[in-house]
């Protein structure tokens, strides 16, 4: 057998692949259309799951179990296109609000009559911190531990986090205290230890166009918290959050943390609408990082107040057992007390 023969062999077998998918998008739009008939959702992540799964449990010889993952991703993508007629899963799908739940915790209640509260230091410095401000958030209603133990940060030469040590510090204050835990990824090759950590990933401003990044926090089909780029439109950002959906991920929050503007009234200017707008085409919670558009803790109460007027599904806030000693964003952390009396204040 020669080259010129081989060649020709695959390209016979290509022909019959190419006719195989055909078929097998016949299939796929009978089932889009019986789901359709039913009031049911396109999307079955857990169905693609066994797909693979079953496909690389397969004696594959040759072919590697990550090549044929990422093949029939691809074929399945396209399933999903055009099972959905080109439609946005997030806009356009017509899917009940319903909580995240994270162990005994259901959070982000449809309808709930108080925003969910994420709170905690902006950066992730020692446990004795960390575990203090958790006991004082726990008593004031929070359910969500945040802390970073990756920060991206403008100089080089400031606090980049403690990294895995971090992550161990934050997961273990939140579960001593009954809570969830949030912290940010910031690196494809950190996604799965992030993971192991957190209740939560936190995609940050500076990442939410990081579409690499977004497809491996999707996969992990663990909640993911999608904050929206400072420079970013409303339509950017929810198609950021379809790299989340269309890689696995069913549970997105999704959170305004202000624009960039002319003003300098504050750090960024929060985007009132934009919650508003989001919460009208979407499926998704919106929360209101109100500490990172502040900039200065003296105009986080006001922010706070005037995210739950708007309607937000949550609330976060820096908040900093000894604010004056932290290592990054010292001026826009209040203190616990100050926090419960913001808490006490709002939902009284």
């Amino acid at each position: 057998m020669n080259i010129t023969g081989l060649r020709n062999d695959i390209d016979a077998l290509d022909d019959e692949i190419l006719q195989r998918l055909i078929i097998r998008a016949g299939f796929a739009e009978q089932i889009a259309a019986l789901k359709a008939e039913a009031g049911e959702s396109t999307r079955d992540a857990d169905r693609e799951a066994e797909i693979l799964d079953r496909l690389c449990a397969m004696d594959l010889g040759p072919v590697s179990a990550d090549d044929v993952r990422h093949v029939w991703r691809a074929v399945l993508a396209s399933s999903r296109r055009m099972m959905d007629q080109s439609r946005d899963l997030l806009v356009c799908e017509q899917r009940a609000r319903r909580p995240i739940s994270i162990g005994a915790l259901d959070l982000f209640k449809p309808h709930a009559e108080t925003p969910e509260l994420i709170a905690g230091p902006c950066a992730i410095e020692d446990a004795e911190i960390v575990s203090a401000t958790a006991a004082a958030l726990a008593k004031a209603g929070v359910r969500i531990l945040r802390g970073g133990a990756f920060k991206p940060r403008t100089s080089p030469y400031s606090f980049q986090g403690l990294g895995e040590e971090g992550l161990g510090i934050l997961a273990y204050a939140a579960r001593e205290h009954g809570m969830a835990c949030i912290s940010e990824v910031l690196d494809t090759r950190t996604v799965k230890e992030v993971a192991r950590y957190v209740d939560i990933i936190q995609i940050g401003t500076r990442n939410m166009a990081n579409f690499e990044l977004l497809k491996e926090v999707g996969a992990t089909r663990k909640p993911v918290l999608l904050k929206r780029g400072f420079a970013a439109t409303v339509d950017e950002w929810i198609h950021s959050a379809e790299y989340l959906a269309v890689n696995g991920c069913n549970d997105i929050i999704m959170c305004e943390r202000g624009i960039r503007t002319f003003s300098d009234a504050s750090r960024f200017t929060i985007d009132f609408a934009a919650v508003a707008e989001v919460q009208a085409r979407t499926w998704m919670p919106v929360v209101v990082d109100v500490s990172h558009a502040a900039g200065r803790r003296e105009l986080v109460p006001p922010l706070f107040k005037a995210a739950i007027a708007c309607g937000a599904d949550g609330v976060m806030v820096e908040v900093h057992a000894c604010p004056d000693r932290a290592r990054c964003d010292s001026r826009q952390q209040l203190t616990p007390d100050a926090f419960a009396d913001l808490v006490k204040g709002v939902h009284s």
